[in-house]
């Protein structure tokens, strides 16, 4: 019975997801100084939210094709609904929430190979169906079906036994090193303290590896890269509400900030290398204000690079319905 389904699934995903969002407790109490009621109660509530919104699917297919075999429900129905509203969640609730896809299970897993290839919701669709079919061994005596179902694990580990250690990617020789840096800045001191001291300890560890690359004879065609809203405050000047707003120049940004970077920025450039940084980058004509990802190229002369980020995380980085 299709209710049956809903409160069986219903009551599996609670503690499903009970182990993944956790954090939005955090988030809400020890960062958004929310009281310890209300924390417990909005993580709750996402956690309920998320664990009906994927028990619909084994809901409606039983509702709707309920004179359908199990054996096509599993197989198919099911792999293929729960499939959608995976992509339902990740795209479209509270801007995209995709925390804990099935798919992402296989990021060491043996079907790792694939993911170049059909990507988080295919290897979803794939493990589905292979669930359903596993499900389909037991519950189908049609020699037939079997034999179907088996043909098909063949054929899935002859596809991956050519894909194995298969690389999908090629090295760049255009760049020699990438520094990633770090700073650990708290996050509940990071906007209330002078942005001024924040950026010098990036400069100060920009420094070090720029440093210790060249000793190694790696400085030229480095890349430097800061983290998301490392500077915390809005980097481009108001002068981008102009004629020229799309075009890019640096010369656009905010002088102040242009100075607090320089030494990293320059010594870059210098180096022929990139220099990539969160940070927050406003659009006057919108009025609106978004986390950005900024890439300075090794050529002074050219565009600066960005890039919005989409999908903000719902109560770490913003409120729902606020």
């Amino acid at each position: 019975p299709a209710k049956k389904t809903f409160l069986i699934s219903l009551v599996s995903f609670i503690p499903y997801f009970s182990t993944g969002v956790y954090w939005t407790y955090n988030a809400l109490h020890n960062y958004g100084n929310a009281p310890v009621i209300l924390a417990l109660g909005l993580t709750f509530l996402l956690i309920l939210t998320l664990a009906i919104l994927m028990s619909l699917p084994l809901f409606l297919v039983n509702l709707f094709f309920r004179h359908q075999t199990a054996v096509k429900k599993t197989i198919f129905l099911y792999p293929v609904s729960m499939v959608f509203f995976e992509w339902i969640r990740g795209h479209q609730i509270l801007s995209g929430f995709p925390w804990l896809i099935i798919g992402y299970s296989q990021t060491q897993g043996l079907l790792n190979e694939l993911s170049p290839i059909i990507g988080v919701f295919g290897l979803s669709l794939l493990l589905y169906t292979i669930s359903g079919c596993l499900s389909a061994l037991f519950l189908t005596k049609n020699r037939f079906s079997k034999n179907c179902i088996i043909m098909f694990f063949i054929l899935i580990t002859l596809i991956l036994i050519p894909l194995h250690n298969k690389n999908f990617t090629y090295l760049d020789n255009n760049l020699s090193s990438v520094a990633l840096i770090q700073g650990d800045i708290k996050q509940n001191i990071k906007h209330e303290t002078n942005p001024l001291i924040t950026i010098e300890k990036y400069n100060r560890l920009s420094r070090q590896a720029l440093q210790k690359a060249q000793d190694q004879g790696l400085q030229k065609r480095i890349l430097v890269v800061w983290p998301e809203s490392t500077i915390p405050l809005v980097i481009n000047d108001k002068t981008n509400n102009s004629s020229e707003y799309k075009k890019n120049r640096i010369d656009q940004l905010n002088p102040t900030i242009l100075q607090w970077i320089s030494p990293t920025l320059e010594k870059t450039q210098l180096d022929s290398g990139f220099f990539l940084t969160g940070a927050f980058y406003q659009n006057y004509n919108l009025n609106k204000i978004y986390s950005a990802l900024i890439s300075f190229p090794p050529d002074k002369s050219k565009r600066y690079q960005l890039y919005f980020k989409h999908n903000l995380v719902p109560f770490g980085e913003y409120y729902p319905l606020q």
